[in-house]
Order: structure tokens, then C-alpha cells, then sequence
């Protein structure tokens, strides 16, 4: 009897976990983002001016409006344009602009001046974003006339958050 109670046992603990199971299913998906694409619409000028025997600066902010100190004397708005970039793609991304200052060197020269402080302002559409960058131009007492070039480009970086 003992054998036919063990046996019984047995066969109810597999009947019992043969029923205790049960299922459930999830469905798997997958996004793939727009890449991000940067293109550069305008170039960044601070425009004409004149300098005195004092250092100065030139603010231009993302409005492509400018506003001086110290020695610097702003002459004419034409050709003052802040730096522009469009961003394509998903908008879940961080913007990275210089930290450093760059260099603007003289054409036919060695002299040298520097733009930093870089900020942008962004302007959403549906399709795209345009970065608008703005930035100090530092003016040394007695600066040379001449033109003034960067030596190193404007670089804006864009990376998926």
C-alpha cells in the first residue's frame, strides 16, 4: 500500500506541474533615427571698424547686430554676419562649440586677433534646426588695418544624446 500511495504522489506532482505552467508573448521593434547632418549655410564676419590706441572688442551676437568697447569704432553694417549651420535629423542631440579662443591672423601679415566666448541660438522648423553662433572679437591697442582670416575654422559638433 505504501508503494501505491508513493506512486500515486508521484503521478499527482506531475500532473500538478504540468498545469502550473502558463505563457505570455511580447512583441520586439526597432527605430532607426535620421542621422544627423550639420551644413554650413553663412560665415561668421564682425564687419569693418577702426581701432584707436586702446584695446577693445566687438560683441556680435546671433541677430548679426554688433556692439563695441574700449578702442574699436564700428563703421558700416555691411558684410556683419553671425556664423549660421543647419542640423538635420532627430533634435536629440547636444552642440558643441569651441571652448578656445580662435585666431584671426592678417592677410600679408603676422599680426593676429582672437574671437571666443562662442554661443548659439537655436531656431526650430519642422525639417531642420539652424544653429545661429555669435561671438567676441578681442582687438589689440593699434591694431594694423588689413583683413583678418581664421586661422582654424569654426567647428560646431553635433552628437546623439
Amino acid at each position: 500500500m505504501a508503494k501505491s500511495l508513493f506512486i500515486f504522489i508521484i503521478l499527482a506532482m506531475a500532473t500538478v506541474a504540468c498545469f502550473s505552467q502558463s505563457g505570455a508573448s511580447a512583441n520586439i521593434s526597432a527605430t532607426i533615427s535620421h542621422p544627423v547632418g550639420t551644413q554650413k549655410i553663412n560665415d561668421m564676419s564682425f564687419g569693418n571698424f577702426v581701432t584707436s590706441n586702446a584695446a577693445g572688442s566687438i560683441e556680435l551676437n546671433t541677430n548679426s547686430m554688433r556692439k563695441s568697447s574700449g578702442g574699436v569704432v564700428l563703421t558700416g553694417q555691411e558684410a556683419v554676419t553671425h556664423a549660421t549651420f543647419n542640423i538635420t535629423g532627430d533634435f536629440a542631440y547636444s552642440i558643441t562649440l569651441p571652448s578656445e579662443a580662435i585666431t584671426l591672423k592678417r592677410n600679408g601679415g603676422e599680426e593676429t586677433m582672437k574671437v571666443e566666448s562662442f554661443y548659439f541660438t537655436p531656431v526650430i522648423t519642422t525639417q531642420n534646426q539652424l544653429l545661429a553662433i555669435g561671438a567676441t572679437l578681442k582687438v589689440g591697442a593699434s591694431q594694423l588695418p588689413g583683413n583678418y582670416n581664421s586661422v582654424d575654422a569654426l567647428a560646431v559638433t553635433v552628437n546623439y544624446n
